[in-house]
């Protein structure tokens, strides 16, 4: 595919069932971006569809990271593991949060 951030997904042999469940998660993520999108629009007193044909393509783009929690007395030689500080950027970030934590946002 000549379009920039467009291809094949690759998924490992050793796991059958991933692709098939990680392309019908973005699936529905990408749903749930349309909907929250509406959301904004109708919260702004805009018509809910007014940026629909601006989104009708999006770029997605899916990583599977890991935010592991960094204990309050960890000290500098602390074995950190995840994703370095960065800025994600487009529209919107969805973000499944569970109960051990890990991710700090900066403002």
């Amino acid at each position: 595919d000549p379009r920039p951030m467009h291809g094949s997904n690759l998924f490992p042999s050793s796991v059958p069932a991933l692709g098939e469940s990680v392309l019908l998660y973005m699936k529905h993520c990408t749903q749930l971006g349309h909907v929250l999108l509406r959301a904004v629009c109708a919260s702004l007193g805009l018509d809910p569809n007014v940026l629909s044909p601006a989104f009708a393509g999006p770029t997605t783009l899916f990583r599977i990271f890991n935010y592991p929690p960094v204990p309050d007395d960890a000290g500098s030689d602390f074995q950190k593991f995840g994703v370095q500080e960065h800025t994600d950027y487009g529209y919107l970030t969805l973000l499944k949060q569970d109960d051990s934590g890990g991710l700090q946002v900066k403002s």
